[in-house]
C-alpha cells in the first residue's frame, strides 16, 4: 500500500530527511525532488493547483502525537469548500484525539 500511494503522488513531502530518504526508496521520485520541511516551519509551497485538480488526496504517515501536531491541519481542512481528503496512517498517544475531532467530516479518512 505505501509503495502505491508513493509511486501514485503527484507531489511528496516529508518532515525530515530519514522520512524523504524512505520515500524515495519506496516510490519513483529522486530525493531531490522531494520536499522536505520540519514540524514548526512554513510548509513549503509545492506548486499543486487546486482548482486545476478534481480531487487531491493528502496523505499522512506517522506517529499521531504532540511532536506532530495535526490540529491546524484538520481545523483548516474542515473549514474549506474544495475537494480534498486527508489520508492519515498511524497511531499513537492522539489517535483517539484526532479520530474524534473528525467523526463527522467526510473528508478526513483514517
Amino acid at each position: 500500500m505505501l509503495s502505491y500511494s508513493l509511486k501514485s503522488a503527484k507531489k511528496i513531502m516529508a518532515t525530515s530527511l530519514e522520512q524523504a530518504k524512505m520515500a524515495e526508496k519506496y516510490s519513483d521520485t529522486k530525493l531531490s525532488e522531494i520536499h522536505v520541511f520540519y514540524i514548526g516551519d512554513q510548509t513549503p509551497d509545492i506548486g499543486i493547483s487546486i482548482e486545476n485538480s478534481k480531487k487531491v488526496n493528502l496523505l499522512f504517515i506517522g506517529t499521531l502525537s504532540p511532536a506532530r501536531p495535526l490540529d491546524n491541519i484538520i481545523n483548516n481542512l474542515q473549514q474549506i469548500t474544495m475537494n480534498i481528503q486527508l489520508h492519515i496512517v498511524g497511531d499513537g498517544d492522539f489517535f483517539e484525539k484526532y479520530k474524534k475531532q473528525c467523526s463527522d467530516f467526510n473528508n478526513i479518512i483514517f
